[in-house]
């Protein structure tokens, strides 16, 4: 559907707890690439090593974009970070 995502379902290795994210985009940092989306449980930006992702989900449900939660959204706080002479504390968790 139009402008609609499915969400999805997260299993990262050696972690018990499933995280629900609306997927954004990958990101490359050199030696590792990372799955940058919009957590559901923790309600910001996560950032996720493909490499300790154990498996995907479709979790049955579609979201629409909204403000606050989108690609660009992420962009603006890691270069708000940037300015401020601080890791993108939102990117940098995982």
């Amino acid at each position: 559907k139009g402008g609609m995502t499915k969400l999805l379902a997260l299993v990262i290795v050696g972690f018990i707890v499933i995280q629900i994210i609306r997927p954004l985009g990958l990101w490359f940092w050199g030696k590792v690439w990372t799955l940058v989306a919009w957590c559901e449980m923790r309600d910001d930006f996560r950032a996720f090593r493909i490499d300790r992702i154990a498996s995907v989900v479709i979790a049955g449900r579609i979201f629409k974009p909204e403000r606050g939660k989108q690609l660009a959204d992420f962009y603006r706080a890691v270069e708000r970070s940037e300015d401020y002479g601080m890791a993108p504390d939102r990117a940098a968790r995982s």
